[in-house]
């Protein structure tokens, strides 16, 4: 160990004594930097591991903190019904709990009535702190599924017609075996088997009547769509459906994907249109003042990888003529390719352009540049004026229109933006640490010591407008080491996705193991992002008044 690193490890010892009174042993440490983790020895619970700048700053051992916490939440039986029906109202039934401690689950009834079935939904087991903390009834939050409720939503929404004798239910990807009084055996997922799907010979000689298609249409969506202007023709015509959202309107299906679950192309986030690709491009590419970089008046849009036709009106300097027309799929343009001449120029820039060349044409109204250009590939430090953001970008992107990551955020960011403002929310965005080296996070909440991602489609499905599958390779890399760097400083990660189809995949963050209980990540649908906020307020306010 070098001296100075042997300097740094008597202060952190002797901090830490000081601020722990003496309670740890530290004859195992091997100090590597204030965010490596040390061995430190507990006297009630052995070797654990910690961060020294944890450790120093007044966190010790996990679970003597767990005891703690333990003994504070300990209310005995009448005292813990008092405060749930407190919290929750008339909506359990606590006549058969048997309280021990805060951490032993309970029995709890609930009153509510299964949608599909019409049963109640009865006992489930839930440890005292969590539903004190908000925590429900699983099948309410329709996340709790078994081989029985299964079956009896299966009889329900297809009329009692198949023999469900043979399933064996492991989970809901997993595909079980359905008997068909027509056409005997066939396997299926119960997810696609409770959106409606039926046996696939049934499906080729069935035929709705409008009515008919309708109603089975409903017991799939239920309420969310209006049918009014649907004329079934069969399986593969699509029909008109009017999403009840507001401004989502009508979208065109064929009755066959409806049936299978397939939603409003606006409710999943996969819709694009010339107006929205316009508005879209717009966005991504302005010149200094703000305004538009180009031309989309001759813009003909079919679908996003059919090329279109974009107009340059920067005028070369050698022979002052405009750049001109110029053809990309839109999937190409939104994600920084440009003009090609434009491009060209830029390219040049390694060779001609000065680091007062380079201020010349960049965007000092808006941005400070913190270190030096050395060419149109490499990255330079910028510094947003306008919310004091700093950030590395490449050289040729910058003077390409991209801007401050932060002003310039995406759908999905909004979205979680102006839910941590609504709930006041402490949060940093696009937050560095130096043990993330150049990485960031989106969202950084230091009350709760949370970082949020938000992962869209290009996280999860090679595109062509993210570098396709060498592009989702590289993704995939980046969102694994910063969740390991995450989870290495005892940092909870939650990522917010903006589509429900994620769900039906393994992810690739399920190769990440924690290096202890106390770390984890959980992956939220934008839907249900504020509720799970509402759950941490209520949950920090609980233990706030504990203290």
């Amino acid at each position: 160990m070098s001296k100075s690193l042997q300097i740094r490890e008597s202060k952190f010892i002797k901090k830490s004594i000081k601020v722990h009174n003496g309670k740890y042993d530290y004859s195992k440490v091997n100090y590597l930097g204030n965010h490596k983790n040390v061995c430190i020895i507990c006297p009630k619970h052995g070797e654990y591991f910690q961060t020294p700048g944890n450790h120093s700053s007044g966190k010790g051992c996990i679970r003597c903190a767990r005891q703690r916490v333990s003994k504070k939440l300990f209310y005995g039986k009448e005292k813990f019904i008092e405060k749930a029906i407190k919290r929750h109202g008339s909506k359990y039934d606590y006549s058969n709990l048997k309280y021990v401690n805060s951490k032993t689950k309970v029995c709890i009834v609930c009153n509510n009535v299964d949608e599909i079935t019409g049963e109640k939904h009865g006992d489930f087991w839930q440890n005292p702190t969590s539903h004190l903390s908000g925590a429900n009834c699983p099948k309410c939050s329709g996340h709790f599924m078994n081989q029985k409720l299964f079956i009896k939503r299966a009889k329900v929404i297809h009329d009692d017609k198949y023999d469900y004798s043979k399933v064996e239910y492991k989970s809901v990807k997993e595909k079980v075996i359905i008997i068909c009084p027509d056409h005997e055996e066939f396997t299926q997922t119960p997810d696609s088997h409770l959106k409606g799907n039926k046996c696939s010979k049934c499906s080729k000689v069935h035929n709705y009547t409008n009515t008919e298609w309708i109603e089975s249409a409903k017991k799939i969506h239920g309420e969310k769509y209006d049918y009014s202007n649907v004329i079934y023709k069969n399986n593969r015509t699509k029909i008109d459906i009017l999403c009840k959202k507001p401004k989502h309107g009508t979208f065109r299906q064929t009755p066959a994907n409806h049936l299978r679950g397939k939603n409003c192309p606006k409710c999943t986030g996969h819709f694009m249109d010339q107006s929205f690709f316009i508005d879209k491009a717009k966005e991504i590419y302005k010149d200094k003042s703000g305004n538009p970089l180009y031309d989309y008046s001759l813009v003909d849009y079919k679908d996003s990888s059919t090329y279109i036709t974009i107009i340059c009106h920067k005028k070369d300097s050698t022979t002052g003529l405009e750049h001109g027309e110029f053809s990309k799929t839109p999937n190409k343009h939104l994600t920084g390719q440009g003009c090609p001449l434009c491009g060209n120029e830029s390219g040049g820039l390694k060779n001609r352009l000065s680091n007062k060349e380079f201020l010349e044409r960049a965007f000092q109204d808006k941005y400070e540049y913190l270190t030096s250009y050395k060419t149109a590939k490499s990255k330079i430090y910028i510094k947003c004026k306008k919310c004091e953001h700093k950030f590395w970008q490449e050289v040729f992107s910058h003077l390409s229109g991209c801007g401050c990551p932060v002003c310039n955020e995406s759908k999905l960011e909004k979205e979680v933006t102006s839910y941590l403002i609504k709930h006041n929310i402490r949060h940093s965005k696009q937050k560095r640490f130096k043990w993330l080296g150049r990485q960031s996070l989106d969202f950084y909440l230091p009350d709760f010591n949370i970082a949020i991602e938000c992962q869209g489609i290009q996280h999860f499905e090679p595109k062509d407008f993210f570098g396709g599958h060498n592009g989702l390779s590289e993704i995939v890399k980046r969102d694994n080491r910063k969740l390991k760097k995450c989870l290495n400083e005892n940092l909870e990660m939650i990522y917010v996705v903006d589509n429900e189809k994620y769900f039906d995949r393994k992810y690739h963050f399920d190769t990440v193991k924690p290096f202890s209980d106390n770390v984890n990540y959980k992956i939220l649908l934008i839907n249900n992002f504020e509720r799970h906020l509402k759950f941490l307020i209520e949950k920090y306010n609980f233990l706030l008044s504990l203290k």
